[in-house]
């Protein structure tokens, strides 16, 4: 009797491990199904979105009034902030008197035809975002295409901040000393014939210059900052860095700044990228951003 539940005992075991096994392998080849219809959902949002954007592409070109067109560059020009832009336009139906101009912004210039090619420049502002137009005239009729939109040139052609202050710390109160630990870390890249030309670390109190030091700009990639001073109740402290360029331009980029405060505890403020930037001509005018005066 013993032998038997023995017998027994061992077949329900093998029976057990038998369906477990099956149970694994109907998991595992359930997995797999469920990761092909997942690929497959995959595979046809990606095939829905390309016709789609095809579609897109076709009815844009249909509706097109140019068969191609082509913008090219030129130099930026202190004086003005300009830069020219020379576009070549090919309309897809010409007619004998047919006009052409290109308009950015508030600049308008006439375009030249060449066979079937009209071609012109006009100046681009450097501080502003605008779109360039192609206009063409027929009569009474007036029709325009963009060519290039939302088109700004700053980072095409003057120096670009990217970084500031990382694992800074402050100690301050509602007056007397406040000291700034932390590191430095700013890469400047310049525009298209552009470089920095000096720079400088400076530290300003209410506005008024405390303390500068001058770097050069081909060994300046980051360094270690502390820095200790004392403000009263109400001021403010503001470290930032200062870049000349190639063309003259005066940019002050800034990194750090704390307020003391009256009543309340002392808080910092932390600028980071194109919004903690000023950008100023020889004479001090402020050309970016606009309406602010330093």
């Amino acid at each position: 009797m013993e032998k038997k539940h023995t017998v027994l005992l061992v077949g329900l075991v093998v029976l057990q491990l038998f369906t477990l096994a099956r149970l694994s392998s109907l998991q595992q080849e359930m997995g797999n199904r469920f990761q092909q219809v997942q690929n497959l959902v995959v595979g046809l949002d990606g095939s829905v979105s390309g016709i789609y954007g095809n579609v897109e592409r076709m009815l844009r070109e249909e509706a097109s009034l140019l068969d191609s067109s082509r913008t090219t560059f030129g130099e930026l020009d202190p004086a003005g902030y300009t830069v020219p832009a020379t576009v070549e336009a090919v309309p897809k139906e010409y007619s004998e008197g047919m006009e052409a101009f290109l308009q950015a912004g508030e600049a308008r210039s006439p375009m030249v035809r060449s066979g079937t090619v009209f071609t012109g420049t006009v100046e681009v502002p450097v501080f502003e975002t605008v779109d360039i137009q192609v206009v063409l005239r027929e009569g009474e009729s007036f029709r325009s295409e963009t060519v290039e939109a939302h088109l700004s040139l700053k980072e095409k052609f003057l120096l670009q901040f990217n970084g500031g202050m990382e694992h800074a710390s402050t100690t301050g109160s509602k007056g007397g000393k406040y000291l700034l630990e932390g590191n430095l870390h700013l890469s400047i890249t310049g525009g298209a014939g552009n470089g920095v030309r000096s720079l400088a670390l400076v530290q300003e109190v209410d506005g008024r210059e405390t303390g500068r030091e001058t770097v050069d700009p081909t060994e300046f990639l980051g360094r270690q900052v502390e820095l200790e001073m004392e403000l009263g109740q109400g001021q403010s402290f503001v470290f930032l860095v200062e870049a000349v360029d190639s063309y003259g331009l005066l940019y002050r980029h800034r990194v750090h700044a704390y307020d003391a405060g009256g009543e309340e505890a002392g808080t910092s403020r932390y600028k980071w990228g194109e919004e903690g930037t000023t950008i100023l001509d020889q004479e001090g005018n402020v050309l970016h951003p606009k309406g602010l005066q330093e």
